[in-house]
């Protein structure tokens, strides 16, 4: 009976494969250890230059357009806002697909466009079909940005006190600006706040008595409550304009915004 030999028992070494280049690699230790020393000194030089980011940078062709048309319903806003802007962004190239959403006061239009395009030619592009949109006179100008995934806060925290909302305000906004005085911090933002608003109730009578409109009575009380210049004061060293401001009447006004700026 024949002995049975595994496949190992047959193979032969060829001495031709010592002459080789392959062979003549192996064959030199100090070669090999070289190489393996350089891949090793380009990997760690690679690797320590590697720019490394919290959020690395994802460029989006997607623009939104915000609208805002003040006290106007929903329908109103569709019919005056959106499909304006939507038939005059119909004409920009590269878009793939665009979403709009119509509430009270407000219009977002989203526009995608195909992967490839530039963001920033991208916006360019939507805000010159939204320049010449026809908005009414009482809307906002239009506001067009990109998605920025970069612009996200790193750090967000709530204020939160036992005293009066007003406080609670003028905190928030002396510690915003003492942010915004760091060297390392970029943009801060605060939101939730209340902000202080004066009504107007118009007697109709009287309104009529004196010949006076709504519109005329507005502009009244928006010119008093706006300063004017009153001149420019010159002296050896430097020039500095003057203004009046109408809500000034007092020297205990004067002192209340010295406090304000101390703050």
């Amino acid at each position: 009976m024949a002995k049975e030999t595994s496949y190992l028992h047959h193979l032969q070494f060829n001495e031709r494969l010592k002459n080789s280049f392959v062979g003549k690699y192996l064959a030199n230790p100090r070669l090999l250890v070289l190489l393996l020393l350089a891949i090793i000194a380009i990997g760690s030089s690679s690797f320590s230059n590697l720019p490394k980011r919290v959020f690395p940078e994802i460029k989006i062709p997607m623009v939104i357009v915000t609208g805002v048309l003040p006290g106007a319903n929903p329908q109103d806003i569709e019919s005056l806002i959106t499909e304006p802007i939507e038939d005059s962004i119909s004409g920009v190239e590269n878009v793939s697909k665009v979403t709009s959403s119509s509430r009270e006061n407000v219009a977002v239009i989203q526009i995608e466009f195909n992967t490839g395009v530039d963001p920033d030619k991208a916006r360019t592009d939507v805000q010159s079909a939204v320049d010449q949109v026809e908005l009414p006179t009482d809307a906002q100008a239009p506001r067009v940005q990109t998605i920025d995934f970069e612009n996200t806060p790193v750090w967000t925290f709530a204020l939160i006190g036992k005293g009066d909302v007003a406080s609670l305000n003028r905190f928030s906004k002396i510690l915003q600006k003492n942010l915004e005085d760091l060297p390392t911090i970029n943009n801060v933002t605060t939101g939730g706040l209340e902000e202080r608003e004066i009504s107007v109730l118009i007697d109709q009578a009287k309104l009529t008595t004196y010949g006076l409109s709504g519109l005329q009575l507005s502009s009244l009380v928006k010119s008093a409550l706006s300063s004017y210049p009153a001149g420019t004061v010159t002296t050896q060293n430097s020039a500095f304009a003057l203004s009046i401001d109408p809500q000034v009447t007092s020297i205990n006004d004067i002192r209340n915004f010295k406090c304000r700026d101390h703050y």
